[in-house]
């Protein structure tokens, strides 16, 4: 009696010990099993293809009952409450009225989901949405559904994100994006917008970049002398805050500020930038 009593007081703490301390999860580590599937959806029926594991991570490829093939990748253990997650979200995205999946790839980690749908058929009011699709969709998932990816139209990526709220949403999201992708990246992307000003102005610089030295080019040519280009700016910046001043004027203020230059290469500096030639 004594030694019965000793054993299962045995038993009694090394079970304590495995939920004090292993982490919960790795008791009740999820592996795909007919039972355990059972528990969470008892209309539900996965059957595993394959399963390998590389270092902390396990790659699954799964098939439901209708013969969906899905793929799951985890790292470490995984979760009930994420499997519950996965099967939801595979039977709605395979009951897509618009879409036909080619394959379908969830990836588990501890911030939530992230949902991989590669298309095989995807068209929505007589349009072909695929061939816009290089990449295919990418959803998240971790209090709700949330999308964000590319779509390319006339050498453009357009990026659709938000909310999921259904499929007809986004599918009239992606067909607005594909009719006209200017105007919906003006109303969407702001910093596209901002990129694009950017892109333009840095452009612009290059541009007067050039322009400055042709100018410089030319004036140094008809002078046959040589001149700084700080130089030409302060006679340009002299002219247009006082546009009246001639040569004569504008030669007294740089003679004041002992900036050399002579009667020549103001005029052609008038000349190239104002298009003000002086009889000397």
């Amino acid at each position: 009696m004594k030694k019965y009593m000793s054993m299962s007081i045995k038993k009694f703490f090394m079970i304590l010990f495995l939920f004090i301390f292993l982490p919960f999860s790795s008791i009740f580590a999820f592996t795909w099993t007919e039972d355990e599937i059972r528990q969470i959806s008892r209309s539900e029926k996965i059957t595993v293809v394959s399963t390998a594991t590389k270092g902390i991570e396990t790659f699954s490829v799964l098939k439901d009952k209708n013969g969906n093939t899905f793929n799951v990748i985890n790292v470490g253990t995984l979760e009930k409450g994420s499997v519950k997650n996965i099967l939801r979200l595979k039977e709605a995205f395979f009951n897509w009225s618009n879409l036909k999946i080619d394959r379908m790839k969830f990836m588990v980690s501890r911030k939530g989901l992230d949902i991989a749908v590669l298309p095989l058929q995807f068209a929505y009011s007589n349009i072909n949405i695929l061939p816009h699709l290089p990449a295919g969709m990418l959803f998240s998932y971790t209090d709700s559904l949330y999308y964000n990816f590319r779509i390319t139209k006339d050498n453009l990526f357009i990026k659709i994100s938000g909310d999921f709220t259904g499929e007809t949403e986004l599918c009239k999201k992606i067909i607005e994006a594909i009719k006209d992708p200017k105007e919906y990246i003006i109303k969407h992307d702001p910093k596209y917008i901002l990129r694009q000003i950017q892109r333009v102005t840095k452009e612009l610089d290059e541009i007067k970049k050039e322009r400055d030295l042709l100018r410089w080019a030319i004036i140094v040519l008809i002078t046959d002398k040589s001149i700084s280009i700080q130089k030409i700016d302060r006679v340009v910046e002299i002219k247009k805050a006082t546009p009246k001043y001639n040569l004569n004027q504008i030669r007294l203020i740089l003679a004041k500020e002992k900036i050399k230059l002579s009667k020549e290469q103001i005029n052609a500096i008038l000349t190239v930038y104002f298009y003000q030639w002086a009889n000397l």
